[in-house]
């Protein structure tokens, strides 16, 4: 296991990378106390492909930069765009989504600024967590010393539902009926879905761990015992989650399915595991697609409140009332954020959003499991497919009426959404 690479082998070049990254982060931003790679490269567990010699890192690097002042969010996308221009890429496009993208196009700097102070009041989710208990200071004063201990009981079992719709989701993204996408790519994020079921259902069981070699571990372990309701539908899980695990610490591997049936494979597990954990998350019935999206897109209670039973324990409030509050407020913020959002993408109004009952957020994710499903390996449910566009167009203008059209708007209306730096 080396510095920043499971396989140590792109090292050197991750090093390069981030030298460069933050020679350009300390000319632009004033008072910077400490810069910390987190995420997969931040723990030793990174991967990526030598393409023509040259080393291509298979995902974006997790930085936060740590500052006295707060910095505009608009000049933080314009000096990572400035640090992917120095390493000769193209950096992430934030207005629509490329499914045409490559291993070797997909990385980017993916930097967010915290004030000293900010490190002090994190809320206890999964990306601060490993923050504190895995990362990397590659620059300057180590404070994550400053970022509240959280025990693993304190994560929000809302965090496992995030992460899990948002892998589900990467599954819509890269892959294209009309064989565009980058085969090794599909592979990658397929590999990625089956790694953060695993992540959802450690927080679900309490027993996570902020590294992915530990939680294919314990998963391993505990897989038949903590989990024996999903064990008897797919006993072959845990295996899977292994098998995906390694691969994508090391991709010299290989995976002996083609992008195709690995992702067929995964989806087909998938629902169940989605089944599962949502009955577990919501407390409801989850018998087949139609009550998936229906409890995703009605969860503001289980998704929203966490987050504000922590916003006020952290400045020494204890009020019952304020966080059922947020989760009737917190959707009209994300509709105002959005429209915005859409208006700045489209050059169009869409006021239907703003008439949407949930927020923009749980009704995206709530019209996946209907474009996911949809696809079978040699049809597309049509039925099954106009529920996903008729959920989706609640928040997103959807023109099309083909699984390619509709795929390519929820990823686009994703992109517009979950790429705002919110938190």
């Amino acid at each position: 296991m080396g510095e920043y690479c499971f396989n140590s082998k792109g090292d050197s070049h991750v090093k390069e990378h981030m030298d460069l990254a933050n020679k350009v982060v300390l000319e632009r931003i004033k008072g910077v106390r400490s810069i910390i790679l987190y995420g997969g490269f931040g723990r030793g567990e990174g991967s990526g492909r030598f393409i023509h010699d040259k080393f291509f890192p298979a995902n974006d690097y997790d930085v936060y930069v740590i500052t006295d002042e707060k910095i505009d969010d608009d000049y933080i996308e314009n000096v990572a765009k400035e640090v992917a221009s120095r390493w000769g890429k193209k950096g992430i496009i934030l207005e629509m989504f490329d499914k045409n993208q490559t291993l070797g196009d997909n990385f980017y700097y993916d930097f967010k600024c915290l004030t000293v102070e900010q490190l002090k009041k994190l809320f206890p989710m999964l990306r601060y967590y490993e923050l504190r208990n895995a990362s990397t200071i590659v620059w300057g004063e180590d404070l994550r010393y400053l970022i509240p201990n959280y025990k693993v009981e304190d994560i929000p079992l809302a965090e496992g539902a995030r992460i899990l719709l948002n892998r589900m989701t990467h599954m819509i993204e890269y892959i294209s009926l009309d064989g565009k996408h980058d085969p090794e790519m599909l592979k990658y994020f397929v590999a990625k879905v089956y790694i953060d079921a695993c992540t959802a259902l450690l927080i679900l069981s309490e027993k996570y761990a902020p590294t992915y070699f530990k939680r294919m571990q314990i998963f391993k372990e505990t897989y038949k015992k903590d989990f024996s309701e999903l064990y008897e539908v797919i006993p072959y899980f845990a295996d899977r989650v292994s098998e995906a695990t390694l691969w994508k610490l090391d991709l010299d591997k290989e995976i002996n399915l083609s992008d195709i049936e690995y992702w067929h494979q995964a989806r087909e597990d998938m629902l169940e595991v989605s089944k599962y954990f949502f009955s577990k998350f919501t407390g409801k019935n989850i018998l087949n697609i139609d009550d998936l999206s229906n409890a995703i897109q009605n969860m503001n209670k289980n998704y929203y409140e966490p987050y504000g039973y922590w916003f006020l324990k952290l400045r020494g409030l204890n009020n019952k009332i304020i966080p059922k509050l947020m989760r009737v407020t917190l959707p009209y913020y994300f509709k105002y954020k959005f429209f915005k959002r859409v208006k700045n993408q489209l050059k169009e109004n869409y006021f239907k959003m703003l008439y949407s009952s949930s927020g923009p957020d749980l009704i995206i994710f709530s019209a996946m499991p209907f474009v996911l499903f949809s696809l079978k390996e040699d049809s597309v449910d049509k039925e099954m497919l106009m529920k996903g566009k008729e959920v989706l167009s609640k928040v997103y203008p959807v023109k099309g009426n083909d699984w390619e059209s509709i795929s390519q708007d929820y990823a686009n209306a994703y992109v517009a959404f979950f790429l705002q730096k919110i938190v």
